[in-house]
Order: structure tokens, then sequence, then C-alpha cells
């Protein structure tokens, strides 16, 4: 009974540091779902849910562009959007606020060639956060939409600005890793 006892806790010691270490390779290379739910659930990758771009969006600027390049290390879904600086206590239930007048051009692309293109502008949905307060602008997912383990270039142009938008004043773009539940 000992040697089962001992044999036992062996076993969740070795699952537990596998799980720990491993995470990450696991959910990469694409075991059963069950698998990547308990990794992601109990055992999530440092980086998992880290933005892979965080831009400044100045409305004040008026008409610009900002490019960054990133890679996607996990499958799953993805989120693009703007945390906005200094929102009210009410922000999530004010639908006035949800809402973006300037039109925002997002541009993905691998190698100079276009994948994925938006043009964004109207109400969105909002989020509350532990970094900020926001707006989700799009949703897409690695490897149906864009690849993985591939440069990413994201081009972000502001083309035309309004004056609800300059109010907004700064914000800032991300893409990150979002919930596959």
């Amino acid at each position: 009974m000992k040697k089962i006892n001992i044999g036992l806790i062996s076993g969740l010691i070795i699952l537990y540091l596998s799980l720990t270490l491993f995470g990450g390779a696991i959910l990469r290379s694409g075991f059963p779902e069950p698998v990547d739910y308990l990794v992601k659930s109990f055992f999530p990758p440092k980086d998992l849910y880290r933005p892979l771009v965080k831009m400044v969006v100045d409305f004040k600027l008026g008409e610009f562009a900002l490019r960054e390049n990133f890679i996607h290390k996990y499958p799953g879904r993805y989120e693009f959007g703007l945390i906005l600086e200094d929102t009210p206590n009410d922000f999530y239930f004010n639908k006035d606020l949800h809402s973006l007048s300037s039109e925002m051009k997002v541009v993905f692309s691998v190698n100079g060639k276009k994948i994925k293109s938006y043009m964004l502008s109207g109400v969105f949905d909002p989020f509350l956060g532990k970094e900020g307060n926001g707006l989700i602008l799009g949703v897409y997912n690695c490897p149906t939409d864009l690849p993985i383990d591939n440069l990413v270039t994201v081009e972000i142009t502001i083309v035309g600005t309004s004056s609800s938008d300059k109010d907004k004043q700064r914000a800032i773009f991300y893409v990150k890793k979002f919930s596959d539940q």
C-alpha cells in the first residue's frame, strides 16, 4: 500500500512538473482539446495572454499611421482593440462612450502580402480590465486567419478624425490572445 501511495504521489508530481515546464509546448503542438483546456486552466504559460502589440494612438494628432511586427505563438482566438485613458466610472454602461467616430484601418500582413484588413468605425464592445478599460475592435483565429510562428505586421491608420474622438486623446492599440472558451 505504501508503494502504491509513493508511486501515485510521484506520478502526480511528475505530471505537475511536466505541465508546468512544458505547458507552452503542449499548447503549440496540437494536443487533444481536453489537454489544451487543462493546460490553459491550471498551467498556462506566462506569456499566453500578454499583449503581442502595444502602440500608443494619439487622436489629437489627426490622421496618422503606425506599424509593428509580432509573432503568434499559440493557436486560438486573438483580439485587437483600444485601451482608453481616463475612462469614467460609468464607462461600461454608458453606450455613448463605446463609439469611434474616426475611421481606423487595421491591416495584418505577412511578407508584405495583406492577409486581413478591417475598416472600423461605429460602436464596439467595451471591456473593463486591470490594465484599463477599452473597446474590442475585432477578433480573429490562428492559424485559420493568420499564421503561427511567422512574422506578422499590423498597420493601423487613422483615416479621418472627428472632434469627439479627439476628446478621447490617447489610447493604446493592442493585439493579444483571447480566451478560447
